[in-house]
């Protein structure tokens, strides 16, 4: 299956951020001092080593430990060096990912923008001319908080203008709290890193730059146990899910019965009326479309939190929690009110469904009682002439 291409607005996009990059390296980057050249090319190299290093994991962490040199630059050398910086890192960054032309560019040009927006805010408030520590040091985090914004509000905007995908699916994707924490996190560090090398100089410099790297290989370490942890948990997540349908499986239920009930909760348990007759006269993969469109009517009508489990064949369950028996009927009718609005298959065969309900709140604590409560109530739905709900009943075995 083909890729598809990028919108003709994600280059005007890409355009406009470098374009705008490169009149601002024009307009502001003054000469180095050769006296500070020497100074500025240990901390080059440093963040040439975080920046390969930390982009063999920070997929998974959502940003690259490199950042941490930056803001040391602004402070000690101005905007011009830590541009300079900037794109090396960048450019070494993008190598190493192995970045298409166009994301190379826009990569490079993405944290140039940022540090000199940064840096200009740093310099313009008064930077290092202002006497007061306390002043000094706030105006600086706002540089830092303004390089953090910015990197994120330019990636997230380049992400949805490519893909084509809508604000709130990307921003849920990308874990936005998760991602900011870890910025603030490593801008903190270089926060910590630029009082350091004020205060202590180049030796300052090479004991904090020591202690970067180790920091570097530990997250290293800790990052590919949490990436093997998690493809263990996917591969046992993929163990409890149904191939088809995409919900829980019966291993999931299963699990799931084998653990303590301590909470309120309520089960529809619910079938597919003559769905064998159904496959008999048109073939098996209709069947599975219609599987597969009756879960997707199931997730509509429940809450994130509910779960869908796939019982086997045409039989399925949904999970509850907090609701009783009431607001579990209730969801159920929106179910089959759902379904039957549904049109007709092969404008002749219309889908039904029975569904039985059962609830901790008035029927049985135990799960496995519950589970067979809520079937008996489905086959009882089922005799009373099909396409209904039915409430078990302790008493007399349905409702």
């Amino acid at each position: 299956m083909s890729r598809k291409r990028p919108s003709r607005l994600y280059y005007f996009f890409v355009c406009g951020i470098i374009l705008l990059s490169i009149a601002g390296i024009i307009l502001f980057f003054n000469p180095i001092p050769r006296t500070d050249l020497l100074f500025l090319g240990f901390f080059v190299c440093l963040t040439i080593y975080l920046e390969t290093l930390s982009r063999e994991w920070s997929k998974t962490m959502g940003y690259s430990l490199a950042a941490v040199t930056f803001f040391p630059v602004i402070y000690i050398f101005g905007h011009s060096a830590a541009i300079l910086m900037g794109a090396i890192a960048a450019f070494f960054g993008s190598i190493v990912e192995k970045r298409k032309r166009l994301a190379f560019i826009f990569n490079i040009s993405q944290i140039v923008l940022c540090i000199l927006i940064a840096s200009l805010i740093f310099e313009q408030l008064g930077g290092k001319a202002i006497i007061l520590v306390w002043q000094r040091m706030f105006t600086f985090i706002l540089a830092m908080i303004t390089y953090i914004c910015l990197n994120f509000l330019l990636v997230t905007v380049h992400d949805v203008v490519q893909e084509g995908a809508n604000w709130r699916h990307k921003l849920k994707r990308m874990e936005t709290l998760g991602w900011l924490r870890s910025s603030f996190g490593t801008n903190f560090v270089g926060l910590i890193f630029t009082l350091f090398v004020d205060a202590h100089g180049f030796p300052g410099f090479l004991i904090f730059s020591f202690f970067l790297v180790q920091l570097s290989v530990l997250i290293k370490k800790s990052t590919q146990v949490s990436v093997e942890k998690k493809v263990r948990q996917n591969l046992e997540q993929e163990l409890l899910v149904d191939e088809m349908t995409q919900v829980y499986n019966f291993r999931y239920l299963t699990k799931w019965l084998n653990e303590p009930a301590d909470e309120l909760i309520t089960i529809l348990f619910l079938d597919i009326d003559d769905f064998k007759l159904f496959n008999d006269q048109f073939d098996h993969e209709l069947g599975n479309s219609i599987l597969i469109k009756l879960t997707q009517i199931i997730e509509c009508c429940i809450r994130d939190d509910d779960i869908i489990v796939r019982y086997g064949g045409d039989e399925f369950v949904v999970l509850l929690p907090g609701l009783d028996k009431e607001e579990g009927y209730n969801v159920a009718r929106r179910i089959v009110d759902e379904i039957n609005r549904l049109p007709m298959v092969a404008n002749q065969a219309p889908i039904t469904v029975s569904i039985g309900v059962a609830s901790t709140s008035e029927d049985s604590l135990d799960k496995h009682q519950l589970i067979r409560a809520a079937d008996q109530a489905m086959y009882t739905a089922k005799r009373k002439g099909k396409n209904t709900i039915c409430l078990w009943s302790a008493q007399s075995g349905s409702a």
